[in-house]
């Protein structure tokens, strides 16, 4: 029993000894960002996409209250139309790649803009 306690004492001992490292070299994340062109175009991507979605939604909540109908009602179908477009933009992403899929949907989405043109 002396054993286990001395030897409990001696690795807390050896706990306490351990000094924490600290990283000297610093990296400029910055560069790392934009030095790359790959990173540059996905970091501007992201953030066109990001931009792009939130201004949809925010057009979305606002145009809602003009759609005929309940507001509850049109809300939930758009619940309901987005798991929709969850679901089927997962099962695209495995027939494409991701280049492939965003020009599939983008190119799907600015055609359904001209046809809603053209037919109102």
């Amino acid at each position: 029993m002396n054993n286990l306690v001395d030897g409990l004492e001696e690795s807390k001992d050896n706990l306490l000894k351990i000094e924490p490292k600290v990283d000297t070299e610093v990296v400029d994340t910055t560069n790392s960002i934009m030095g790359n062109k790959q990173n540059r175009y996905n970091l501007f991507s992201t953030i066109v996409i990001w931009s792009m979605t939130g201004f949809i939604n925010y057009l979305m909540v606002y145009y809602s209250k003009y759609f005929e109908g309940s507001f509850y009602v049109n809300f939930s179908t758009q619940g309901i139309a987005e798991s929709f477009g969850l679901i089927w933009i997962g099962l695209l992403s495995n027939k494409f790649e991701t280049v492939g899929l965003l020009r599939f949907v983008t190119l799907l989405m600015i055609s359904i803009v001209v046809l809603q043109m053209v037919i109102t």
